[in-house]
């Protein structure tokens, strides 16, 4: 295990390395500690906008996932399951300092926000999931599809057909501001998509359901935030049955809110994540 903090005027910009993970987070503010996970195709920066309607009264923790931009993964079979990488970043955030923590995940963030919350659930103190489904009801909801169902871009990861999918510029479509779509397009241009990929085949494989079915309940209260007109994750997966038997679940819709809330309702999203820190 090693660690190096390099200190900015705003925020550090950390790195740490851990069983062959070597995570790169930035850490802002000070105060209760909320930890920002992103999701695909994604990287630490685009919480921005949440970042800064935060960081004047908690400390946020923004991290890249392993295989994204600047975090990286061990090169070894199942290198990239749940249980392993939120062991990580559990000890990245031991590392700073911090014992309990709100956690915030977004897509298959939310995956690695649960599993954390099943391997020390007495550290979270509240858990939100942002356009990210219980990943039994990710699972289960695809394999009751239909058979001519049309691929999409899950479909192509879990079968190793992802030829063209990992390009840059595909990647950025949901973000309009110039700039930020082309530190994205840089961020994934960084990113291992082998690593990507691995994180959808070892851990949201059909037979996976079992063992995300069995996965313990967080102990602390849950809220689930998502759009309606989620172009990605109908409703009915965000809201499917292994999520809704949580005992300490709530959720927010936004009418006609997409997949990127981050991005698109910055201001919206800022509000419903500090009202639900607040309680």
């Amino acid at each position: 295990m090693s660690a190096c903090v390099i200190m900015t005027e705003k925020s550090e910009c950390i790195f740490f390395t851990y069983n062959g993970f070597r995570l790169h987070a930035h850490s802002f503010g000070s105060g209760s500690p909320v930890v920002l996970l992103h999701g695909f195709p994604e990287y630490w920066a685009i919480w921005r906008g949440q970042i800064n309607g935060l960081v004047n009264d908690y400390r946020v923790i923004a991290l890249d996932l392993p295989g994204f931009n600047l975090s990286t993964a061990p090169s070894r079979p199942n290198r990239m399951r749940s249980e392993d990488i939120s062991e990580a970043l559990l000890a990245l955030i031991t590392h700073l300092g911090i014992g309990q923590f709100s956690l915030i995940g977004h897509d298959i963030g939310g995956l690695l926000a649960l599993a954390c919350a099943a391997r020390d659930p007495a550290r979270i103190a509240r858990l939100a999931l942002v356009s990210s489904p219980h990943p039994a009801d990710f699972i289960s909801l695809r394999a009751g599809r239909p058979p001519d169902t049309p691929k999409d871009y899950a479909d192509r990861i879990l079968a190793h057909d992802d030829t063209g999918l990992f390009k840059p510029e595909r990647l950025s479509f949901w973000i309009q501001n110039s700039n930020e779509k082309s530190a994205l397009q840089a961020a994934m241009t960084s990113s291992d998509c082998d690593a990507i990929g691995a994180l959808y085949r070892d851990n949201l494989a059909f037979d996976d359901l079992a063992r995300w079915a069995s996965l313990p309940a967080p102990a602390c209260s849950v809220r689930a935030i998502y759009g309606d007109s989620d172009p990605f994750l109908p409703v009915t997966m965000l809201e499917g049955p292994y999520l809704r038997s949580l005992p300490n679940v709530t959720t927010r819709k936004l009418a006609g809110g997409g997949h990127f809330l981050h991005s698109s309702h910055p201001e919206w999203l800022g509000r419903e994540i500090r009202e639900w820190l607040a309680l």
